[in-house]
């Protein structure tokens, strides 16, 4: 049923996105075709149909992502997830390249070869699968951790795979080729010119496609990228003009400037958006509000990231730019080489302000506008442009990070200090899968171990991190599986109690029902809590402490022989005859307060084995009831009484006891205890719940 509805939504997706596109197609065609100057109404609806196909695109793509999100939602597969929008895009991308050769080929006359197509829609492939990657996985890991500051990585991943695109795209699109004997003439004198006429050219073979430019590539080793239509289309004063400027771009290093430049603004972004971030969880902890922020903080931040590698970029054009008229190319065979190619490549050269803040090159119009103000003081250009863009986004990250570490790791909130102040201690209780063994028979179960954490360090940074979890009150998605309990003892007697699930990290916070006037559950995810409480060491207990083994050697005496749980009569007595000394009466006296305290009576016997029914579970329980003199003198006896289960925990029997110490003179005192009863309890009703499930 899903795959069906998976189908028709493509369906109708596809079917939408065509219509559109054959719109624009007509509507390209039909101002061209009306049009009396070719050539002009050629380049304008061109860069039209170039920004058009960009933003219609966009736009699906986003339309796409949202329809595999609500398809999927109940199931999310996310590498079918990845697979379904990677059709998507796919389409959109297909669609997009035959409308825009079907148009350039009316409006520019452009007759493009069967392999260009080919190597076109491999090329994409490639790279839209790589691009796609690396932007699933700030949404994958969102939505995995239901945590919002995922999506702060989402513009860098989009930034990077859009790079990677490029770079994949480049290298596959147009096959490549050396210089004919002609070109090799031209290049190399100006290579000579500049000392570096050993440098790599490679010719990329356009096809057909009207694309004419040249690259300065290479991080480690430099090399020069030429398009053959350029130099079928480019004078040679012209060509020579080009070359100069990516010349200046390899001489100032210019790849690898742009490249760090990159990295700084990619730190620069993460400190910004991370740094504000902390500001507001430290001081709003309403979670509606916080997120409200947050997705400010995203906007603000995406935006200058959007600018600045733009930015970055174009400083490098300029300064290479500058270089040719430097390095004594006249300005006006440079701006008419820069007019051929802008014309030859059916740009326009005028653009809005706004839209050239986003481009990596500046507008034919505002290069010339340079080109004539640096004319008269080439000598006075700025060759430490780069140095200040570091310059100002080292400290820009640097202050921003300090934020961060600040108010998001540093500085605990007021309200953490004072509570963390007045806890006693917090109990942990994390269940864990343990082999029982009852009555030869052995099942593995979950049981619950604890740890008391009272280190004040260890109290702040658990309340530090329940404290930054951002509050839900809506209780639909609190029916988890939570593997551990966390409660808060409080030095007035306050107690507070939450669960944990260590596999969704979600945490609830649980309120009694008399304090709903006052106080709200709520719920929330927080990973970071897992971490903290997984490096304790857990032990089973049940209000006692360690179980401790009964010494062989001691004097057994008195025996408890039931609580009110159903005897068996099979039971088996040891007979003792104790030694006549002032304990042996004053023991009697002690025996009605044992009984109250423990919960067992005990009469004058030996140890005694008894078979008990407890609950409903079907197989009766073997008890060894044991009362023991651990040591005495002429004043003072310390009698223990137990009680061993024949129930195994890891190979160890359950054990509870309780040791008092007796005076010459009839007083006592409960001096230990460990008190099993109810870890017994749990055991047996787990595992008969376990057995009917």
């Amino acid at each position: 049923m899903l795959g069906i509805k998976i189908v028709i939504a493509n369906l109708a997706f596809l079917i939408f996105y065509i219509l559109i596109m054959i719109v624009l197609k007509k509507y390209i065609i039909s101002r061209y075709e009306k049009s009396e100057e070719k050539e002009k109404e050629a380049t304008r609806l061109n860069t039209f149909l170039i920004r058009a196909i960009f933003i219609i695109s966009l736009a699906m793509g986003a339309i796409g992502g949202f329809l595999v999100g609500i398809l999927n939602s109940k199931t999310h597969n996310y590498l079918a997830d990845f697979f379904i929008l990677l059709i998507y895009v796919l389409e959109i991308f297909i669609v997009a390249v035959f409308v825009t050769t079907t148009v350039q080929a009316r409006i520019l006359n452009q007759k493009v070869k069967g392999l260009f197509l080919v190597r076109q829609f491999v090329s994409g492939l490639l790279g839209y699968v790589v691009m796609l990657g690396i932007i699933f996985l700030p949404i994958v890991k969102s939505l995995r951790s239901d945590d919002i500051k995922y999506i702060y990585f989402l513009p860098v991943a989009f930034f990077i795979g859009n790079y990677l695109f490029y770079i994949i795209f480049l290298n596959l699109q147009y096959p490549k080729r050396r210089l004919n004997e002609g070109e090799e003439k031209i290049i190399k004198n100006t290579l000579k010119r500049f000392g570096i006429e050993s440098l790599r050219v490679t010719v990329l073979d356009t096809l057909g496609q009207k694309f004419a430019n040249l690259f300065a590539a290479g991080i480690f080793k430099p090399q020069l990228l030429v398009t053959s239509y350029a130099l079928e289309n480019l004078k040679e004063d012209e060509l020579d003009a080009v070359l100069v400027h990516e010349i200046g771009h390899i001489k100032a290093k210019h790849v690898q400037k742009i490249l760090f430049g990159w990295l700084i603004a990619i730190l620069y972004y993460l400190a910004l958006v991370f740094g504000l971030e902390s500001l507001a969880g430290y001081f709003v902890s309403e979670s509606k509000m916080l997120n409200f922020i947050r997705l400010a903080i995203l906007l603000i931040g995406a935006i200058q990231f959007l600018f600045l590698p733009s930015y970055i970029s174009r400083t490098a054009e300029i300064e290479a730019d500058l270089f040719v008229l430097k390095s004594g190319v006249k300005k006006e065979v440079y701006e008419n080489a820069l007019k051929t190619l802008y014309a030859i490549n059916y740009i326009k050269g005028d653009v809005s302000n706004a839209l050239e803040k986003i481009q990596s090159h500046p507008s034919l119009k505002n290069r010339i506008k340079i080109l004539a103000e640096a004319e008269n003081k080439v000598e006075k250009g700025d060759t430490h442009k780069f140095k200040k863009i570091y310059i100002c986004l080292v400290t820009a990250c640097a202050i921003f990070a300090t934020v961060y570490l600040a108010f998001g790791l540093f500085l605990p909130q007021e309200d953490v200090k004072s509570w963390s102040q007045n806890i006693e201690k917090i109990k942990i209780e994390k269940n864990i899968p343990t082999l029982i063994e009852i009555a030869g028979s052995k099942k593995e179960i979950d049981l619950p171990a604890k740890v008391d954490i009272t280190d004040k360090k260890d109290i702040e940074t658990i309340v530090k991190s329940i404290n930054k979890t951002r509050k839900k009150f809506s209780l639909a998605n609190t029916v988890l599986n939570n593997d551990y309990h966390i409660e808060i003892f409080e030095k007035n007697g306050k107690s507070h109690l939450y669960s944990y699930s260590s596999d969704s990290g979600t945490l609830i916070k649980y309120v009694p029902a008399v304090d709903f006037n006052k106080d709200k559950p709520w719920w929330g995810v927080n990973k970071e809590i897992g971490k903290i409480i997984s490096k304790y060491s857990y032990g089973f207990s049940n209000l006692g402490s360690e179980q401790e083994s009964v010494s062989s050697s001691v004097y057994k005496w008195f025996v408890c022989v039931d609580k009110d749980w159903p005897k068996y009569d099979n039971s088996a007595y040891v007979q003792t005859n104790p030694a006549n000394k002032w304990y042996s009466q004053q023991v009697y006296n002690l025996l009605p307060k044992v009984s109250e305290i423990t919960g067992w009576n005990f009469i004058e016997s030996g140890s005694i084995r008894r078979l008990y029914k407890i609950y409903n579970f079907q197989t009766p329980i073997e008890c060894t009831h044991k009362t023991v003199f651990e040591k005495f003198n002429d004043n003072e006896a310390f009698i223990s009484f137990y009680n061993i289960w024949d129930v195994k925990i890891n190979g160890k029997p359950i054990q509870s006891y309780w040791k008092f110490s007796l005076n010459i003179d009839g007083t006592y005192k409960l001096v230990d205890k460990n008190d099993q009863t109810g870890l017994l309890l749990e055991i047996v009703k787990r595992i008969e719940k376990k057995s009917e499930s």
